[in-house]
């Protein structure tokens, strides 16, 4: 589903502002969000959460140049 949700906003991004996912992870979640390329906010930590964002526009471009891993091809993974 979080692949599904990246691949969204990746094609949404063509045509509005949008760079970046932000989520508030649970604490004992937060490995499984990094593993999907999301990084800690630079902001404080919340009580009983971790703010984390992902800038899919790198990963985007890349997409586009590696010809052999098409953006159709986030839309069919998971």
């Amino acid at each position: 589903m979080l692949v599904k949700t990246v691949a969204i906003a990746m094609r949404l991004s063509r045509y509005v502002g949008c760079r970046m996912i932000t989520v508030d992870s649970k604490p004992d979640s937060e490995g499984f969000y990094m593993k999907y390329g999301f990084q800690r906010a630079l902001m404080e930590r919340k009580k009983d959460t971790v703010p984390l964002y992902r800038d899919f526009y790198r990963s985007y471009q890349e997409a586009e140049q590696d010809m052999s891993r098409p953006l159709s091809a986030f839309d069919k993974s998971q």
